[in-house]
C-alpha cells in the first residue's frame, strides 16, 4: 500500500475513522486496569485523533506519527493548538506543550531518538495495513516498546461476507485473535481481551464488498 493512498485519503475526505470524540473504549480501559496516566505515550498513526488531546491532560507526555500532514495541520488547527516546527532526516516535527507529532513514515523511527514509553496506544493503526505490512509493523511497535511499557490495542475482526467467503476486504482490514497473538503475547507478560462485541459496518468500501458485520475486539497487553 503506497503513502499516496492514505494522504489522498485525507485530500478526498475519506476518513471515517475519525472521531469526533473520545474513544469510549480507551477511557474505559484507563479505568479498569487502572493505567498510570504520567510518562510518555506513543500513538503510532495518530491521525487528528482528540484521544491525543485527552491523553495529554490525563497526564501524558504524548508522541504520535502520521503520514499525512493534511491530519497533522487539521488537528493543530481545529484544536487551536499552538506549535512549533522543526525538521530533522526522516519528519517534519510538529511540537506544542505536552505534544508532539512526527509528520512522516512511522517505519522510520528510530528508538535511540524517543523517550522509553510507558503507553502505547494502538487506536486500530494495524487494521490500516495489509497483512504483508503489519507483520512490519508488529515489529516496529515491539522495537520501540519498552520493559513493562502498557499497551491499549483495538482491532477488528471479520466474519463471513453476505455471500459466504472470506472478509479480505480493506482497509479497514479485519485481523484475527490468532494473528495478535501471535505478534504479542509471548513479548508479554500480561495480555488480555478486556472487550469483544459485535460492530456495525460504517465503511462503504466494506459495505460494497457484502461485509455487513465484524467483531470489535479491544486489548491489554503489558510487555515483559
Amino acid at each position: 500500500m503506497e503513502a499516496s493512498f492514505w494522504k489522498n485519503a485525507w485530500v478526498d475526505r475519506n476518513i471515517g475513522f475519525h472521531l469526533t470524540e473520545y474513544n469510549s473504549f480507551l477511557l474505559e480501559a484507563i479505568k479498569v486496569k487502572e493505567i498510570a496516566t504520567k510518562g510518555a505515550c506513543l500513538v503510532p498513526l495518530c491521525g487528528k485523533t482528540l484521544d491525543m488531546i485527552y491523553l495529554r491532560d490525563q497526564g501524558f507526555s504524548v508522541i504520535g506519527f502520521e503520514l499525512a500532514k493534511q491530519g497533522v495541520l487539521e488537528f493543530f488547527e481545529e484544536n487551536k493548538i499552538e506549535y512549533t516546527l522543526t525538521k530533522d532526516e526522516f519528519y517534519e516535527i510538529f511540537q506544542s506543550q505536552g505534544l508532539t507529532i512526527y509528520c512522516g513514515d512511522f517505519f522510520n523511527a528510530k528508538k535511540a531518538d524517543l523517550p522509553s514509553f510507558d503507553l502505547i496506544y494502538d487506536r486500530a493503526s494495524n487494521i490500516a495495513l495489509p497483512s504483508e505490512m503489519r507483520t512490519k509493523y508488529y515489529a516496529k511497535i515491539k522495537e520501540l516498546s519498552s520493559p513493562k511499557s502498557e499497551m491499549i490495542l483495538m482491532t477488528m475482526m471479520g466474519e463471513k461476507t453476505s455471500d459466504g467467503s472470506e472478509d479480505l476486504i480493506g482497509p479497514p482490514f479485519s485481523i484475527s485473535k490468532e494473528e495478535t497473538i501471535e505478534a504479542y503475547q509471548t513479548e508479554c507478560e500480561f495480555f488480555e481481551i478486556l472487550e469483544e462485541r459485535k460492530m456495525k459496518i460504517n465503511s462503504k468500501r466494506l459495505k460494497d464488498a457484502g461485509i455487513i458485520s465484524r467483531k470489535f475486539l479491544g486489548y491489554y497487553l503489558k510487555f515483559k
